[in-house]
């Protein structure tokens, strides 16, 4: 018989206060909470009550992520999705090994090289990032399903009604998202079907409106009973194929029919001499291994692993070791499938030396090869991290790329698209939308997956999970993985700490280092202005949604200040009374 859980009465008053103001992302207090029980960890408070629900029910950490992820495709359009993709990390206590799943978007089949390159010769300047010729195929709903046949332990219907009540019903709308939704507002508005959905005459939905999403609702209700079948092959997907190409896009039912999610097999990056310390995270078409391996590997071989954190000289190891990181990235990454050479012979030890012997003796001054460009902060991605009692965790990214993706409604469906042909290479030599400059190999391809900066991450110990984080903010994502673990793993700081720690981020191109607006550390940017670097700032450098196991068996979770959310703990019946 399962046991019975329920949250402490602090944390009961801290989801009311949440509810009741959803205070500004640059002034909001992290949220933390631990518990005997199990832990969920997203970026929305009812997203968070859903999957603590979940746990409280007797589901495990797989079931709990997948009801928050439903749920977050209601209540967090921005990045919470049906019409997106995302990768997921788990570990399965009882097998005691750890799973991946990919459910990255792919190209249509009518999609080429050099379509976006045409389009913008005809003055189409905006066609990889708004409206159909924007959306990749989604795989959201086929990845939260194989996620649910591979781990889950309740119905599938018990973990979509939360979500669909959500949509029928409405919430109230809070301040961030009618920010969100404001901040947008032009773009938003520029599509009908999205101004029905999310517009009250000329202006968005106010903030304390309610926001009922009915043809969602019934998405929901459809996927509810069919499954992703009758997503990808159904009424729906007929419907979905027909208002994409009478809107310009590309899509076949064909394509729809064609999607999969797919099992990849977890990397392990070890972290210390005797494996007792190990990193797992995700191969291509997530970058997310890759570019840890390597700065990890390049910060050891500058022996600044050891170095405060303060110390210049840490600041200035860490972005050579970003720079020729994210060259990797940018230049031999793409879909597996079309890669052209195996992406595991980047991560040998060879290959690491090869890059070490690269790095700059001191510092050097640079000059930007290619122009630095004015980057729109975007809420692209949203992380749910989830541990449960009985040793399980689950760590899923999803994302729509943009920030409401390409702010496109499929009509009739309440699902907006997402901008995800964005992540290819769609104008080699160029910056895209994150200022990410490709080399062609990430090319759009028909029926390739994205390169993407997706990251969900788990730190092992001894064989067990100990640490569990993932990132929103494009590129940002990875630099903001790599400075958690350097100061929880490395420097023991303590998890809050070191989420809300500052940050920077070096991506190869542009040639310069960001520090944020939000919590800017003038001494060290100084102190890099001195040796010679261009620095630059930006709002922030990702958000993080992070969790751990503690000794005796607790569980303690954060979210990044940088942003709104809620991390809600439970405890067992008979251990709080």
């Amino acid at each position: 018989m399962p046991r019975r859980f329920r949250p402490s009465f602090a944390l009961r008053c801290t989801v009311v206060c949440a509810l009741l103001s959803a205070p500004d992302p640059r002034a909001h207090a992290a949220s933390a909470a631990s518990g005997r029980g199990g832990i969920v960890v997203s970026e929305d408070s009812l997203a968070t009550l859903v999957g603590v629900e979940v746990l409280m029910a007797g589901g495990n950490a797989v079931d709990a992520a997948l009801a928050t992820a439903l749920a977050l495709a209601v209540t967090f359009p921005e990045a919470g999705n049906l019409g997106g993709g995302g990768f997921l990390l788990a570990y399965d206590p009882v097998a005691r090994a750890v799973w991946a799943l990919d459910f990255r978007e792919t190209a249509p089949a009518a999609a080429d090289p050099e379509m976006y390159l045409r389009l913008e010769a005809e003055g189409v300047a905006d066609a990889s990032t708004a409206g159909p010729l924007a959306g990749a195929i989604p795989g959201s709903p086929a990845g939260l399903f194989a996620a649910w046949r591979r781990g889950g332990t309740v119905s599938w219907r018990r973990l979509v009604e939360p979500a669909r009540v959500l949509a029928a019903e409405g919430f109230r709308v809070g301040a961030h998202l009618h920010g969100e939704l404001a901040e947008k507002a032009d773009l938003l508005g520029a599509f009908p079907s999205t101004r029905a959905a999310f517009f009250r005459g000329d202006s968005v939905i106010a903030e304390g409106e309610r926001l009922v999403q009915a043809d969602l609702a019934g998405v929901l209700e459809t996927i509810a009973d069919g499954g992703p079948v009758a997503f990808y092959r159904g009424a729906l997907a007929r419907r979905m194929v027909a208002a994409v190409r009478a809107a310009g896009g590309i899509w076949s039912a064909d394509d729809l029919a064609a999607y999969e999610a797919l099992p990849r097999h977890p990397i392990v990056i070890p972290l210390d001499t005797d494996a007792r310390l190990e990193v797992i995270a995700l191969p291509p078409p997530s970058a997310g291994a890759v570019v840890l391996a390597e700065t990890l590997a390049l910060l050891r071989a500058q022996k600044a692993l050891a170095l405060p954190a303060s110390s210049p000289r840490r600041a200035a190891a860490l972005v050579e070791a970003q720079r020729l990181a994210f060259e990797v990235r940018n230049t031999r990454l793409a879909d597996p499938a079309f890669m052209g050479e195996p992406f595991e012979r980047l991560l040998e030890p060879a290959y690491h030396r090869a890059l070490a012997a690269r790095l700059p003796a001191r510092p050097p001054g640079r000059s930007r090869s290619v122009p630095l460009e004015e980057v729109i902060e975007s809420g692209n991605t949203t992380h749910i991290v989830v541990f449960d009692a009985r040793g399980g965790v689950a760590c899923l990214t999803t994302t729509v790329n943009g920030a409401f993706g390409g702010k496109w409604v499929i009509p009739g469906t309440g699902i907006l698209l997402n901008n995800q042909m964005d992540d290819f290479d769609t104008r080699p030599g160029r910056p895209n939308l994150y200022d990410l400059v490709g080399s062609g190999l990430n090319g759009v391809q028909p029926g390739a997956r994205p390169l993407s900066s997706m990251s969900p991450t788990l730190v092992m110990r001894a064989g067990e999970p100990w640490l569990a984080l993932g990132a929103r903010g494009g590129p940002r994502i990875h630099s903001a993985i790599a400075q958690v673990i350097l100061r929880r793993v490395f420097d023991g700081t303590d998890l809050a700490a070191a989420v809300a720690a500052p940050r920077i981020h070096h991506q190869w191109l542009p040639d310069a280092v960001f520090f944020e607006d939000m919590a800017p550390d003038t001494t060290l940017r100084a102190a890099l202005d001195e040796m010679g670097y261009d620095t630059e700032t930006r709002d922030y450098i990702a958000r993080v949604m992070a969790a751990e196991r503690l000794p005796g068996g607790r569980f303690a979770g954060v979210v990044d200040p940088r942003t709104t959310g809620l991390a809600l703990a439970v405890e067992p019946e008979e251990d709080s009374r």
